[in-house]
């Protein structure tokens, strides 16, 4: 058993969050490397001998990230997260009515299909469309497109490369 979980530290958020990270990467490495001769050898992959630096797994070590949001922090380096497929929705302080999801989906509709979409809130004046990689090159034109059809919304949406 994992060193910490006999101590009853499994309710703990720091060590929760640690044994999902444990869990995730050795199911990826398990899976990775799932031949008969690994199967047999079940135990040898719970051991901490794997080396990680070798697997595509190190592209999410060390990382922050927070569920239902786009941003996350990398603690190791100062690299920027790409994305692909993304709007931001930016609305303006002066708008006197609350923007709802709804009405984000609503002017995005005749553009983009509503199931291939989804929209994450950021703060209550910025929120992220996620459309998918396969939009990645035509964000301009969604964008484009949107922000001349909604003048008078309150808010803009442009193509959203990262931080």
């Amino acid at each position: 058993m994992t060193p910490g979980f006999e101590e009853k530290q499994h309710h703990d958020a720091a060590f929760d969050a640690y044994m999902t990270g444990v869990v995730f990467a050795r199911a990826r490495h398990f899976i990775q490397y799932s031949s008969s001769k690994s199967i047999m050898q079940t135990e040898n992959w719970l051991v901490e001998s794997i080396d990680w630096s070798t697997s595509d797994i190190m592209h999410f070590a060390n990382r922050i990230c927070l569920n239902r949001c786009i941003q996350h922090l990398n603690l190791t380096s100062g690299d920027v997260p790409s994305f692909r497929g993304v709007l931001k929705v930016a609305i303006q302080e002066s708008l006197s009515i609350r923007v709802r999801t709804s009405h984000i989906v609503d002017v995005l509709k005749p553009v983009i299909r509503q199931d291939r979409m989804k929209l994450l809130w950021d703060d209550d004046k910025t929120a992220f469309a996620i459309l998918g990689a396969q939009f990645h090159d035509r964000l301009q034109w969604i964008a484009t497109t949107v922000n001349n059809a909604t003048r008078m919304a309150g808010f803009t949406v442009e193509p959203f490369y990262g931080i």
